[in-house]
């Protein structure tokens, strides 16, 4: 039971139910069964506030945020993100700050989804000055506290702001080391997918999309930008390409369903 803190017996029930509901989100959310994932994600939200541990309940909180986004719930997401600032406000603790540098980029990828490219990046210089006074990288399940999810929004905020240019300009500065979380670095290609089909280039577009394939194959066939973005680069390119056909076959795509989009850009996104 990642991070659980000693108490008593009801408060260790209560956490080792959230950390149930923790895994059950997250093998709902892998197999595209979002509304199941949403509603684990919210009984494992309830179950931590019971623990008698501010630190997970601020962690709940911000997963449950995850299944709210994909709504474009955009204000009660940010509601809910400053709850879970609130809860740990009074925690003077590395993992309280590991906490906090997730919150940052939750906040980040939300303000850029608003269209505000300042307010966003200031969350991700937030998440950066925490990593480096010293923090555990992953203290609970779905905090990742590291160099690598930092990269990965820094690259996202142009990506959501429709800036192509800026977003490859940031991707191209990125280097994983090898032990970077699968999940981490299969985004961070999904988002290179979408910032080179922002600039005009469905080549590379492709092929980082065979490369978050190679790295996090279950995510990327259930991810949802990754469906936009092969109808994408299928009704920019007037027809699909083999490689694209190929593709689009062993994601479950149908390249004749066209995919909702506003000026280009993907409308639903994904968020881990």
């Amino acid at each position: 039971m990642a991070g659980a803190r000693p108490g008593n017996a009801a408060d260790t029930a209560w956490a080792l139910l959230d950390d149930a509901y923790e895994l059950a989100q997250v093998v709902c959310l892998r197999f595209g069964y979002y509304d199941l994932g949403a509603l684990a994600a919210r009984c494992g939200r309830d179950a931590a506030t019971k623990a008698g541990d501010p630190v997970r309940a601020a962690v709940a909180a911000f997963r449950y945020t995850g299944a709210r986004l994909r709504r474009g719930d955009h204000a009660g997401v940010l509601r809910a993100l400053d709850r879970a600032h609130g809860l740990i406000e009074s925690e003077h603790s590395p993992t309280a700050d590991a906490v906090r540098t997730v919150v940052h980029l939750r906040q980040a990828r939300v303000q850029a989804r608003l269209g505000a490219r300042d307010r966003a990046d200031e969350h991700v210089g937030e998440a950066r000055r925490l990593l480096v006074s010293g923090i555990p990288t992953r203290p609970y399940y779905s905090v990742n506290a590291t160099p690598a999810n930092i990269e990965m929004h820094h690259v996202e905020v142009p990506v959501e702001l429709a800036d192509g240019t800026t977003a490859v300009s940031r991707a191209e500065q990125v280097q994983f080391l090898p032990d970077t979380h699968a999940t981490i670095a299969g985004h961070h290609w999904v988002n290179v997918a979408r910032a080179w089909t922002l600039h005009g280039d469905r080549a590379k577009a492709l092929a980082a999309l065979q490369e978050a394939r190679r790295i996090a194959p279950q995510q990327t066939r259930y991810h949802p930008s990754v469906h936009e973005t092969v109808h994408l680069l299928a009704e920019h390119g007037r027809r699909a390409t083999d490689s694209l056909a190929g593709f689009a076959r062993w994601a479950g795509i149908t390249l004749e369903a066209r995919c909702p989009h506003r000026d280009g850009v993907p409308t639903e996104r994904g968020a881990l």
